[in-house]
């Protein structure tokens, strides 16, 4: 196969699983991982081990959903406990109402909450209760926020250059085929951190439903709301009477227990949670004010599963709520904090343009000769992810494991020992780089 003999019982599964599922995987992005997407036989704390027997500090995470680390054991024991109980009812159960009764009351926006098993279908019904309470259709999206892989989630998510309309707006693409053009052509799309852009929408259309967004863009580069533009969705909301909705499935925790929202002073309507919140089942949730909340209750918007709160997920919710403390969360800040100094003190050394990006635990590194980048064009005018990719294999070859495009999460389990290991495999990785420049 020729890719890396250190990767070779990975190739030879891909190679088998070709024969079995479309691109081998089950989730389209994994396919195009390199050099060729990694098979795992097990992790613990902040390492994972591939089926080649290569360990990893890994700062993937199962895409952040891992917050507690890999294999946590006091998870492992409460996960067990409940599996010798039962794992799914299709009913109610005492685990349910704890890790309901936590979410509500860390965070002060949510007053009723409702679990569902992934965060697309968190924001699907989000979206479905923001219409259905204001009766309007449209909905304001801004390029590089990711609210899932459906029809109406990837509406608009990464526009191309040639669907850039001027310096506001974006034509609502999706790409994807199969799609029925009737869910894409009731998005907005407007640009992060544009306050101008945003409020001019308020007085062109008067169908808002609501305005669905990333309280910190994560899913491309790692940029924090500007506090004008922080201002203008709480004037957009009292100029129009739309919803606002925070999709807080990366950051819901992982900003501290209240999320994002709270850190920058965001007041939704309706919360979105997922991923770090199991510390790695499949659960999200979706929830906000009582009236809006109500409407299902009340069975005026349907919402249902029949996996949605089963008591396994409901588990594990509940300890990790019991366990990411705010002091937990600050810790981690703290290793984030001196991981970016360190990727930033190595690359500077090597004469690399690196932007290292952090906002709270969350880290972007990118190939890149602006300071600083504030939105989703900037992520795409200003950085060479050509040059990360490279970047990120010689990581992988040294024992660090990032996102393929550049993000970096950190759990509780990391420690400091992670942090300079991780520097010397920059540092070495850098000072080869430059080297294969140079000759």
């Amino acid at each position: 196969m020729g890719v890396m003999s250190r990767f070779e019982r990975s190739e030879q599964l891909h190679e088998q699983a070709l024969g079995i599922f479309p691109g081998g995987v089950n989730s389209s992005l994994r396919a195009a991982e390199r050099p060729v997407p990694l098979a795992f036989s097990h992790g613990h704390g902040s390492r994972i081990t591939d089926v080649d027997g290569n360990e990893y500090i890994d700062y993937q995470l199962g895409q952040g959903a891992l917050i507690l680390g890999h294999a946590d054991a006091a998870l492992t024991r409460t996960l067990t406990r409940q599996l010798e109980r039962g794992g799914h009812f299709a009913a109610q159960s005492e685990a349910e109402l704890s890790a309901g009764r936590r979410l509500v009351e860390a965070v002060p926006s949510l007053e009723a909450v409702r679990f569902t098993n992934s965060a697309t279908e968190a924001v699907l019904a989000s979206l479905r209760l923001a219409r259905a309470a204001t009766g309007r259709k449209r909905i304001v999206r801004f390029e590089g926020h990711y609210h899932g892989w459906t029809d109406e989630g990837l509406a608009g998510f990464a526009p191309p250059r040639s669907d850039w309309l001027d310096d506001h707006y974006s034509r609502p693409s999706h790409p994807s085929a199969g799609v029925l053009p009737a869910a894409v052509d009731q998005f907005l799309v407007g640009r992060f951190n544009d306050a101008d852009g945003l409020l001019q929408l308020a007085g062109v259309h008067d169908d808002i439903a609501a305005v669905v967004f990333e309280p910190v863009m994560c899913n491309t580069g790692c940029i924090a709301p500007e506090p004008r533009f922080v201002a203008a969705l709480h004037e957009m909301r009292s100029r129009c009477g739309c919803l606002l909705i925070a999709d807080e499935t990366i950051t819901g925790i992982r900003f501290g227990r209240a999320g994002a929202q709270t850190r920058f002073g965001i007041e939704p309507d309706l919360t979105v949670l997922g991923k770090a919140i199991g510390g790695g089942v499949p659960v999200a949730a979706f929830g906000g004010r009582g009236e809006l909340m109500d409407m299902i209750a009340r069975g005026v918007v349907g919402h249902a599963g029949t996996l949605n709160a089963n008591p396994l997920c409901m588990a594990a919710v509940d300890h990790v709520l019991g366990r990411v403390t705010d002091d937990a969360i600050a810790a981690v800040e703290h290793l984030a904090e001196h991981l970016a100094e360190q990727l930033q003190t190595v690359s500077k050394a090597a004469g690399l343009p690196l932007l290292v990006q952090r906002v709270g635990p969350v880290i972007f590194t990118a190939f890149c000769h602006a300071d600083a980048l504030r939105d989703y064009r900037d992520v795409v005018n200003e950085t060479y992810p050509e040059r990360w990719t490279q970047v990120r294999l010689d990581l992988l070859e040294r024992g660090v494991r990032v996102l393929e495009r550049g993000l970096w999460y950190l759990s509780l389990a990391h420690a400091e020992e992670d942090i300079q290991t991780t520097a010397a495999a920059a540092e070495e990785t850098f000072t080869r780089m430059v080297e294969r420049a140079v000759t």
